[in-house]
């Protein structure tokens, strides 16, 4: 599997983010078109990546992708463009903190995912529920200060949802 995790102590150089910009860029790069099956962006409080991060995302985000965890430090608009049809069928767990989502009707079938967790995304409750609608093999949903939701409407179709938290 290939898998790139970028986890960053919060010290004072982790901030300014050192190499770990150039790193990034290495790694994305090397493995480009072979496909990652993880990519777990961890920059909490990493602030000179910020710009880069639709880069890495197009780069990384490609069919075949299993797993994407995008935490920020600052809220980022996650472009549902990312979602094509072959990272559609292939994505199994998505984990958003600190985004702004919109994802809509068009944005079509995600068949294999099974985890969902957002945590502070600006995300309506209709636009859950679109989603939703469209993750009929979800089986565990984690949403955390998702202020945007005022009320909450599970589609009885998500037959193996078998985890639900709210907080």
């Amino acid at each position: 599997k290939k898998i790139l995790d970028a986890r960053v102590p919060v010290t004072q150089k982790a901030r300014r983010g050192g190499n770990l910009r150039c790193r990034i860029d290495n790694i994305l790069r090397n493995h480009s078109g072979i496909g990652l099956k993880i990519l777990r962006l961890h920059l909490d409080s990493v602030y000179c990546c910020f710009p880069y991060i639709d880069n890495w995302l197009q780069v990384a985000v490609t069919p075949g992708i299993e797993e994407l965890t995008l935490r920020l430090h600052e809220k980022y608009e996650f472009p549902c463009s990312l979602l094509s049809a072959g990272v559609r069928s292939s994505i199994r767990s998505l984990l958003l903190g600190l985004c702004v989502f919109h994802p809509t009707l068009e944005l079509g079938p995600l068949r294999s995912l099974t985890r969902l967790i957002l945590r502070d995304v600006c995300i309506t409750g209709e636009e859950l529920e679109c989603l939703l609608s469209n993750s009929l093999a979800l089986e565990h949903l984690d949403l955390c200060t998702c202020k945007e939701i005022v009320f909450l409407k599970i589609p009885s179709a998500l037959l193996q949802l078998s985890y639900l938290r709210v907080c």
